[in-house]
């Protein structure tokens, strides 16, 4: 190969190409852009494991006990919150993991990333004794889970909410993350806690005073994921001497100094 050309290459993948790449968006980048490098005369594969073999690009493989291994092709150092977003399109950050992006918990090594399922029609004839069933039961956990560098991606396939409460914002290392907002991020932790590290983890979560909507509205940016005539009464703090402290702050919010995490939360119909 041509100095020239391998230049080209190295400034392209370089300052240009993605940080992360799936193999299908690898092949097609390399179809669109070597007649323009001049190496029309070599395959793609050939042009892969010369990428490779100068360093342009690393070969990661995410590796799972129950499933095939998830390849990417990466550039310098995404952070691991890049990478679990990666192992599959538009996903986004949730449960323990956004809770660390909010600053209530401490980074760690297991990572939650969530790709809500498709729409669905809403379920009919729900009644309290169903739901209080369903949450007596024991939470069925994804079993979807990859390693990769001294990471554990936990990949979860939630409700369809349309994305409902999910911001873009910065990673600690001004990486551009999808993420649960906070109250989507608490009503998340208590429908399914063990993605949270329990109940006790999450009134740990919660010591440090904040502000949360008493539901989740059908309306507005909050759009709730339960449906239309159901709300989540989180009852989500229980206080001493069974009252709430703390006054009602602007827009119907009211601020709570948590004592700890109440044990069950209770979803009625309207």
């Amino acid at each position: 190969m041509r100095s020239s050309t391998r230049c080209q290459i190295h400034t392209y993948f370089q300052q240009i190409a993605p940080e992360i790449l799936w193999p299908s968006d690898l092949s097609n980048l390399i179809s669109e852009h070597r007649h323009e490098w001049g190496e029309s005369n070599l395959s793609v594969q050939q042009m892969m494991e010369f990428l490779l073999k100068e360093g342009l690009l690393l070969k990661a493989e995410f590796k799972s006990l129950r499933y095939m291994p998830i390849t990417r092709y990466i550039r310098g150092k995404p952070s691991p919150y890049e990478l679990a977003m990666s192992l599959r399109r538009d996903s986004f950050l949730c449960h323990r993991t956004a809770l660390t992006l909010h600053g209530l918990e401490p980074p760690a090594t297991t990572i939650y990333v969530n790709k809500e399922q498709g729409a669905k029609p809403a379920p009919e004839g729900i009644m309290q004794e169903g739901i209080n069933r369903a949450f007596k039961n024991g939470q069925r956990q994804s079993k979807y889970i990859f390693r990769y560098r001294g990471s554990r991606f936990v990949l979860i396939s939630g409700k369809g909410t349309d994305k409902a409460g999910v911001v873009r914002s910065k990673g600690p290392q001004g990486e551009a993350i999808d993420t649960t907002d906070l109250e989507r991020t608490l009503v998340d932790i208590v429908v399914r806690p063990a993605y949270a590290g329990g109940l006790k983890r999450e009134g740990n979560a919660c010591q440090e005073p904040f502000i949360m909507e008493n539901t989740v509205p059908n309306s507005g940016r909050h759009r709730n994921p339960f449906p239309p005539f159901v709300i989540l009464q989180h009852r989500f703090l229980r206080c001493q001497g069974g009252e709430r402290r703390g006054a009602r702050s602007g827009g119907g919010h009211r601020r709570v100094e948590p004592d700890r995490l109440h044990d069950s939360c209770r979803l009625r119909s309207l």
